[in-house]
């Protein structure tokens, strides 16, 4: 594993730190080459992050946004991470960034995910940074333990940079950059909060299993992962 933690007394101590670290990688990045990439993901542990990173001074007109995950909804609709990043992110300096989305119009397993192979071509790779989150079930990105598609996303021999996710009992399709794009970036950065997710990080560095999907981030040594933590 090559997993740095650090905790902190509150959440703003936290986003103050990961702002920090963004700051440094993505200010290098422009300045020594023409454009800059980050994968953000939804929810809401970021949202206070994105507020302190819309503020920063940051070349934005270089960097090149996109999402871990999306669900496959209407970009207008509240469940859409693409309308959270454009309320909460896509303000203040952060206006002049290039934004693609992952949702497309079509069929997500068909030619809907197809527009979106081929639009995220734009984006330039490897990635700097890639924010994640974690859910109480160990899911990130998502990467759903209850998914019959998860382990196919898991896979590193997938060719695609996305794939869609499928959930028992569940009426939202998703669609997930698979573990494959998500190592190939340059750094990882893990935020969550409180106490119950944090029981579910030490399980997860325990072994590799699809229990908990989070685990294959951190049980690998290709990209170097950073934890973001505080208990409240």
């Amino acid at each position: 594993m090559n997993v740095i933690e650090k905790k902190f007394l509150n959440k703003l101590d936290a986003n103050n730190e990961l702002l920090n670290d963004f700051i440094k990688i993505v200010d290098n990045t422009t300045r020594n080459c023409s454009k800059a990439s980050l994968l953000l993901s939804g929810g809401t542990s970021p949202i206070d992050f994105y507020k302190l990173l819309s503020k920063s001074k940051l070349n934005w007109g270089k960097i090149f946004l996109s999402l871990s995950d999306e669900r496959w909804v209407d970009t207008h609709s509240d469940d859409s991470n693409e309308k959270l990043i454009k309320d909460i992110l896509i303000q203040n300096n952060a206006k002049l960034a290039n934004f693609i989305g992952l949702k497309s119009d079509g069929d997500i397993k068909g030619s809907g995910w197809q527009k979106t192979e081929e639009k995220l071509k734009k984006l330039p790779q490897p990635f700097d940074i890639i924010l994640l989150g974690m859910g109480g079930d160990g899911h990130t990105a998502s990467l759903f333990p209850d998914s019959p598609d998860t382990s196919k996303a898991l896979g590193q021999d997938t060719i695609s940079l996305t794939m869609p996710i499928i959930r028992e009992n569940q009426d939202i399709a998703r669609i997930t950059m698979t573990l494959k794009t998500l190592l190939s970036s340059r750094h990882i950065k893990l935020l969550f909060f409180g106490e119950e997710k944090w029981h579910i990080y030490e399980k997860a560095k325990e072994e590799k299993t699809i229990k908990y999907p989070i685990s294959y981030i951190l049980h690998q040594d290709i990209v170097p992962v950073t934890i973001y933590y505080a208990e409240s």
